[in-house]
Order: structure tokens, then sequence, then C-alpha cells
């Protein structure tokens, strides 16, 4: 889930060349992700925190709390560690730089 489309498009691209990965979807906001993992059952997503009319950590509890099995890694530009312990304390399982 990320609110640019280059970004999820460039995303998809390179997992899909990978023989054990299938992109099952992809959202650009909030509510279109939670639609997105009710159809698909994904075993991962990668979400980023800045989001238009969303808050990415409001957004993982959401995730977490509907599907605690489901594993979230955070794709973010913010390179400041407060982001990284807060995305993991909401739930996501690990965090990756976008620079």
């Amino acid at each position: 889930m990320d609110d640019h489309p280059l970004v999820r498009e460039r995303l998809a691209e390179v997992f899909s060349r990978e023989p054990d990965l299938m992109v099952c979807g992809e959202a650009d906001n909030r509510h279109r992700a939670l639609e997105a993992i009710a159809d698909t059952a994904p075993d991962i997503i990668l979400l980023d925190l800045t989001l238009k009319h969303s808050d990415g950590f409001e957004t993982i509890k959401d995730i977490r709390a509907r599907w605690p099995s489901l594993k979230i890694l955070v794709v973010s530009m913010h390179d400041d560690a407060l982001y990284a312990e807060r995305a993991i304390r909401a739930g996501a399982r690990g965090y990756i730089n976008k620079q």
C-alpha cells in the first residue's frame, strides 16, 4: 500500500520476478487496502506510513486487530528511528527506509 502509483508499480514489478512470490493486490489508501486484504488474504503486505487521509500507525493497528497473523512490512521515507519504533510497536514486523 502506497499512495504513489510509480512506487506501487515498481515494487509489483520487482516482486513478480520472483518465482516464490505473487503480487495479489495493491492499494493507494487505507480503505482500499482493507478491502484488498479481505479479498485476497495475503501472507504479507508492504505499507507506507504516509498516505493521504490515513494514519499509517492506526492502519497497522487496524490490520493487526482484524488479521493478527498477517505480516506487515513498513516501507517509508522517514529515516528517523522513532518512526520505525512506533511502527513495530503498532504491530509491523519490519521497517525499510525508501532512501
